[in-house]
């Protein structure tokens, strides 16, 4: 008699650890996307939530490698539509700016093999920028999350992070002067050296960090 009520209850919640499981497993999206680019090129990137990894290249192809995921809004549904966003180009002269369309309940995993440009720029609201880049004018403004990067080549002028809420922190840059300031919870970091290249870098909540490593 036991035996036999165990059973339907067993079978129920192995259906409702199976309904679970297909709830929570997430969809996405991979694309990959290929733009000719020069040491002319200024490069401007908008993203709402993700990652943004930065690889060097060392041809003129600038390469993306875009996973688009659900948010985790919800238990039984997902986010955003993943199948509905696509990478948004537009080039104005030597100005390429880059996003995603729709931005809403999705998150965006740029993996980006970046060569030798004029200009970066990053604008994002939540998530993580890292990886490697050459030495160029590059900023990089992020509300909430950590931007910890690898410059390399130390023809530098200036390098300005600021850090909110957080820690800030400016490491191999042996050229000129360089001095971290902290107050209760903010935390601001300054370099000065003889070259020609300016890097910001803000995050309002969490850790900034860029290294600065000689060419090779």
């Amino acid at each position: 008699m036991f035996k036999q009520k165990v059973w339907p209850i067993a079978i129920g919640l192995i259906g409702l650890v199976t309904l679970s499981s297909a709830a929570c497993a997430k969809e996405e999206v991979v694309s990959q996307h290929q733009f000719t680019v020069s040491q002319t090129t200024e490069i401007s990137i908008d993203n709402s939530v993700g990652e943004i990894e930065f690889i060097r290249g060392d041809t003129d192809q600038m390469v993306i490698e875009l996973t688009i995921k659900e948010t985790d809004d919800g238990f039984f549904y997902g986010g955003g539509d993943v199948y509905a966003v696509d990478l948004v180009s537009d080039w104005s002269g030597e100005q390429l700016r880059l996003s995603i369309e729709p931005d809403e309940d999705v998150q965006a995993h740029w993996r980006i093999t970046m060569p030798k440009v004029a200009e970066i720029s990053v604008d994002m609201g939540v998530g993580e920028i890292s990886g490697e880049i050459y030495t160029t004018h590059s900023s990089f403004d992020l509300g909430v999350g950590e931007i910890n990067l690898d410059v390399y080549g130390e023809d530098i002028a200036r390098i300005s992070i600021d850090a909110g809420i957080g820690d800030s922190k400016i490491t191999g840059f042996s050229q000129g002067k360089n001095e971290t300031t902290r107050a209760m919870v903010s935390s601001e970091s300054d370099a000065h050296g003889n070259g020609q290249y300016r890097l910001t870098a803000d995050v309002g909540v969490g850790e900034a960090r860029l290294n600065v490593k000689g060419l090779k």
